[in-house]
């Protein structure tokens, strides 16, 4: 084995303590040493400091930039119907990519902090979203149900307990909607349910209808009520008018029938066939048995000692009112005239007879004789119409759009080879006045004007109009100027 070799070294003066590690001191730079050190340390402090703070500036801009840019895509999103679970996860994707480059434990804690503060507002602005989509889509089917359920109440509003029970069911499966905003909807649709019944009583019986009103049947709002106590009023005077118009038809039907059975008898006179039964027909009346009576003695005379020229003014202004335009006031619609002008020796029983058979059966091709009845029922229904508040404004529609109708009815029955007298006989079915044409074209007239105005049904929509604005009350359908100041109150307009 080799024998390394040894060496000495001479200490000098260093100075030796027990064989310990020599200090900073021991060796004479001892403060220097530990003052670098410091300075070392503190400035790799300040560094990491500085990079923390840098971090944590970045996350929190950064995240604010992208809580704003998805915040606008909500708004968006609100409008466009877009899936916000998708832009949540875009969003977390784009706010993991900011602490991609981060060092340091603060910078994470501080993107985690931002990020879960993003979160929290994307939750609440999501939500309200959420809730608002859900509360529309809360509100088309509702009305899709309230719909169908109202038209069912029209028909039956003994359903009005059912239609009740069905609409708490149906609002409980909209169950992503608050409790409270739920229980607003119950009562809203439980509220038109109820309407909607009292409307469908006061159509068929409007006094049965205003007496349970009155009485605080149904569970409406005041509003309600009243419009539902308007309603009522307006198919009360509905059925007064038509009421009114079909006494007037049955007058008519009277006077029709008498002047039918007034031309028979005098044929019959006429003819020398006429029997003591003959003027005891029921279609007669006492005036009109009167005047054939006298008629018969008239003619009896005639013939026993001649007959007697017709004064030819008297013949001729008669054939003149006979003959005279629908719309003219002189002319002459009936055989009471005629039978005048006999009794007052003016005019011969043939004469008469002649002008009674030209009444009777004008040429039907130029539409006089059906036209001459048909103008005698709309004057009857015209003062139905006109007698009836209700109708007053649109009087003059309803009667035009009533004409227009009978006309084009004549021309088609004519067409088909019919006779369009039938549509003025009750026993036909071609039968023109049946009930419920006045309201029925007054329904109509109102709906065509409709448009034309702004609809108000409550007092908020008239609050909003103008004074001297022209709106259409949607209860009656009446138009209406407003009056006065802006917080007039809407129920006394119109004398409701």
């Amino acid at each position: 084995m080799p024998v390394l070799k040894q060496y000495t070294a001479d200490l000098g003066g260093l100075p030796i303590n027990g064989g310990r590690p020599a200090s900073g001191a021991d060796l004479g730079s001892g403060a220097a040493l530990e003052q670098f050190g410091q300075t070392t340390q503190n400035t790799l402090n300040n560094i990491t400091s500085m990079q923390e703070n840098d971090e944590a500036r970045t996350a929190l801009v950064k995240s604010t930039q992208i809580r704003a840019k998805y915040s606008e895509l909500l708004d968006q999103a609100q409008a466009s119907g877009a899936d916000t679970q998708k832009l949540r996860e875009e969003m977390n994707n784009e706010l993991a990519t900011i602490g991609n480059d981060f060092a340091t434990t603060h910078g994470h804690e501080s993107l985690d902090l931002y990020t879960s503060n993003a979160n929290i507002s994307f939750e609440n602005h999501a939500n309200a979203i959420n809730v608002e989509r859900a509360a529309a889509d809360a509100k088309a089917k509702g009305n899709e149900w309230l719909n169908a359920q109202s038209a069912l109440l029209s028909r039956d509003p003994t359903e009005l307990a059912s239609s009740v029970k069905d609409a708490g069911a149906f609002v409980d499966t909209f169950s992503s909607l608050p409790p409270e905003q739920r229980t607003l909807i119950k009562q809203h649709l439980t509220q038109q349910l109820n309407m909607s019944a009292a409307l469908s009583v006061a159509r068929v019986n409007p006094v049965d209808a205003k007496n349970k009103l009155n009485n605080g049947e149904w569970d409406l709002t005041p509003a309600q009520r009243q419009q539902a106590l308007r309603d009522a009023d307006y198919s009360e005077r509905a059925i007064r008018s038509e009421q009114a118009a079909a006494r007037a038809e049955a007058r008519q039907q009277k006077v029709d029938a008498n002047e039918s059975a007034s031309s028979d008898v005098i044929s019959l006179i006429m003819q020398g066939k006429a029997k003591n039964l003959d003027f005891f027909n029921p279609a007669l009346t006492p005036a009109a048995r009167e005047n054939l009576l006298h008629f018969q003695d008239w003619w009896t005379r005639e013939r026993d000692s001649g007959l007697k020229r017709s004064d030819p003014i008297a013949k001729r202004n008669l054939w003149l009112g006979i003959n005279a335009p629908n719309d003219d006031p002189n002319k002459i619609l009936t055989i009471d005239p005629i039978f005048k002008q006999v009794q007052e020796g003016k005019l011969n029983t043939q004469d008469a007879n002649q002008l009674i058979g030209m009444l009777r059966s004008s040429p039907d091709e130029q539409g006089n004789k059906f036209r001459t009845r048909l103008a005698m029922r709309m004057n009857n229904m015209g003062h139905a119409i006109y007698s009836d508040p209700g109708y007053s404004d649109i009087a003059a529609d309803i009667q035009n759009e009533l004409l227009a109708k009978a006309e084009d009815a004549a021309q088609t029955m004519r067409k088909n080879g019919q006779d369009p007298n039938m549509m003025l006989d009750p026993s036909s079915k071609d039968y023109f006045f049946k009930p419920g044409l006045i309201k029925s074209t007054a329904d109509d007239i109102r709906q065509q004007l409709a448009p034309k105005y702004p609809s108000v049904q409550n007092q908020d929509e008239y609050d909003a109009l103008k004074p001297g604005d022209v709106y259409m009350d949607a209860t009656t359908g009446q138009t209406h100027i407003k009056q006065g100041s802006q917080q007039e109150s809407y129920g006394k307009i119109g004398g409701r």
